[in-house]
């Protein structure tokens, strides 16, 4: 906290403030999940963001943003390690928005991104393109995020002047829900 308190005096007032950060949580059972990675997710997200904010606001001028997850308002089997630590950005927004008032502050909540993260999980471009094209069968929008949708909200986020407290939802749809496979399309009534 200290170390954010003097980079912040240091930096002295300025306008936009973005907090991008990851977690180290990870994709399995809620029932197999260690509580050790609970607790990780929760110091490398929920912590530090809230931490990053506190130190500055004395000297911002304008607007917060906090890149979030999708996983938060969705339903997604084997992600409550990541749901954990967004959800409860997204529960504090609100109340700080009020507090913080002028300043304002909002979430940017992409879903499934294609970017190099994952070439850093060690996925070769196969299982990439295979994770990608089965996912985008099951998202209503049909098709994966790119970094340049992620950034076009969080610019919307940060600078729009009339709007605080709000989580901009960039995941093509994903927190409506999944489609199921054109196959399976359930139908009631007469046919």
């Amino acid at each position: 906290v200290a170390v954010l308190e003097e980079f912040f005096e240091e930096v002295g007032s300025f306008d936009y403030l973005a907090v991008t950060l990851g977690t180290q949580a990870i994709t399995t059972a809620f029932r197999e999940l260690p509580e050790e990675q609970m607790m990780l997710a929760i110091e490398d997200k929920l912590l530090t963001y809230t931490r990053t904010l506190r130190a500055a606001l004395p000297y911002l001028t304008q607007s917060a943003t906090w890149l979030t997850a999708a996983a938060a308002r969705t339903s997604l089997v084997g992600l409550s390690g990541y749901a954990a630590p967004n959800g409860a950005l997204h529960a504090m927004l609100r109340p700080i928005a009020m507090e913080i008032a002028p300043i304002r502050i909002n979430c940017v909540s992409p879903g499934l991104t294609r970017t190099a993260f994952w070439d850093r999980l060690g996925m070769d471009t196969d299982e990439q393109e295979a994770m990608f094209t089965d996912a985008a069968q099951t998202i209503p929008l049909r098709r994966i995020g790119s970094p340049e949708d992620v950034a076009q909200a969080m610019f919307f986020a940060a600078t729009n002047p009339y709007v605080t407290g709000e989580i901009v939802d960039i995941s093509g749809g994903l927190q409506l829900g999944t489609l199921p496979p054109a196959a399976e399309t359930v139908s009631y009534g007469n046919q």
